[in-house]
């Protein structure tokens, strides 16, 4: 195999403008879009800590693909600590921890998809 390193008429090329472009296209995408990701973090911890604390309580309740996987996981690496979510005498997390240990029936828990 030959790998040509130049040929008889190297003339000068032109600068890749389109590349350049996309490049920087990609990189003020991504700095448009980092801000509202980093500012969304603590909202996502806290669904995770709700979904994790509701599943524990209530595991007669029925998750999605996602949520399902997520909370197995969860309930692998807690081993103990999952039977100490779900114990009635745990101090709330947080007001919405307290407003959900009020509800005693589970399916207006289930209908409560958001």
């Amino acid at each position: 195999m030959l790998i040509p390193i130049r040929h008889e008429s190297m003339r000068g090329r032109r600068w890749p403008v389109i590349t350049f472009a996309l490049i920087g296209l990609n990189i003020l995408i991504f700095l448009i879009t980092h801000g509202p990701i980093e500012d969304q973090a603590p909202q996502r911890t806290e669904v995770r800590v709700h979904l994790i604390l509701l599943a524990a309580m209530h595991p007669e309740l029925k998750t999605s693909g996602p949520g399902t996987n997520f909370v197995d996981a969860i309930k692998k690496s807690a081993g103990d600590g999952w039977d100490q979510l779900a114990a009635p005498s745990r101090r709330a997390e947080d007001p919405w921890d307290a407003q959900i240990r009020q509800v005693q029936d589970p399916t207006e828990l289930q209908q409560e998809d958001g």
